[in-house]
């Protein structure tokens, strides 16, 4: 470009090259001439510093806006997966208040007790085993209210092994392990408490000394966790009362009654088989505490009065929680004990 302005200045200077048949120059047309050459000239120079200038910076803007999107997606797809892991562990499962397991499922049950009294102490009692215990199947009798469960397995088992337990199915099933490395923690407040099983029965057991009577918890076990949000465990249930018909060598009936509620909380009892005959047979009943009473029928009833009667255990004043986990079913049972006098 600076060899273009060099000549188009000697023309100008110079003249006479650009003059008519006489060989003589206009000078003035050369020099108007040149200057509009070098006017243009330098326009278009600057028209296209102009557009390359223009183009650069529409170019990094796009660049930019490209490098920021790219790194905003990778970082939003960072956050929505470590979010999604910790939501969807699988090793951590959160039991669902107000319900229960099947007992054919139930591979762990923990319960917390209210003693009743002024000293209001709580205990705890658990385990959780490796399979569903094999005596429990679908309850041979059942009402609104109640199951009667009763062991009498399909067929004759072969004996079994030292390791193996005869399964209401009549077959030869292995006995449930319990987990020695389950470990119980009970939180209240910023406050936590654990309990670990036993290193021989995988059994938990102990008395909670921490305040209060609310507790949230989790119990671990083989590497997993199921948890439960803080809940209260119930009081004494007003104007609790039962009814027994017929004799406890031969009952015809029982009705239990209380004062309704309307705070979520159940009424349960289980009256097992007398304890001279033993093994799973027995009576589970549960009930809204909405309802104010249930009824338990004769025949879930008398199969249990055997050698010398009934062994009615009272009732209890519960909030359930229950856990499916792909390991099994766990339980959880916050309870009130308290006696019933069924009048005899």
């Amino acid at each position: 470009m600076r060899w273009m302005l060099a000549g188009i200045s000697a023309l100008a200077a110079g003249g006479g090259a650009c003059g008519d048949g006489a060989g003589r120059g206009d000078a003035s047309g050369a020099d108007t001439g040149g200057l509009d050459a070098a006017a243009e000239v330098e326009s278009e120079v600057e028209v296209e510093s102009e557009v390359e200038s223009e183009v650069a910076s529409e170019v990094a803007s796009e660049v930019a806006s490209e490098v920021e999107s790219e790194v905003e997606s990778e970082v939003e797809s960072e956050v929505e997966s470590e979010v999604e892991s910790e939501t969807t562990n699988p090793d951590i499962v959160a039991a669902v208040p107000g319900t229960r397991c099947a007992l054919a499922d139930r591979v762990g049950l923990v319960e917390l007790y209210l003693q009743a009294g002024p000293a209001g102490m709580v205990d705890v009692r658990g385990s959780v085993a490796d399979r569903p215990n094999p005596w429990y199947g679908a309850p041979a009798l059942t009402n609104l209210a109640c199951a009667y469960h009763a062991f009498r397995p399909a067929g004759a088992c072969p004996p079994c092994g030292p390791d193996a337990l005869c399964g209401i199915d009549g077959t030869c099933t292995p006995t449930p392990i319990k987990y020695a490395d389950a470990r119980l923690t009970l939180s209240a407040g910023a406050d936590s408490e654990a309990f670990d099983a036993d290193d021989v029965t995988g059994d938990i057991y102990g008395m909670v000394t921490l305040p209060g009577r609310t507790f949230g918890l989790d119990l671990a076990f083989a590497g997993h966790h199921v948890t439960l949000v803080a809940a209260e465990i119930p009081g004494e249930l007003a104007g609790a009362r039962g009814t027994l018909a017929g004799t406890y060598d031969h009952p015809t009936g029982l009705d239990i009654h209380w004062t309704p509620l309307s705070d979520g909380s159940a009424v349960f009892t289980r009256i097992p088989i007398n304890h001279h005959a033993g093994g799973p047979t027995f009576t589970e009943c549960t009930a809204p505490a909405t309802a104010g009473t249930f009824h338990v029928d004769e025949g879930m009833l008398v199969p249990l009065a055997v050698s010398t009667g009934l062994e009615f255990q009272g009732i209890e004043h519960a909030r359930f929680a229950a856990a499916e986990t792909p390991w099994g079913c766990v339980e959880f049972r916050y309870a009130y004990q308290q006696y019933v006098d069924l009048g005899f």
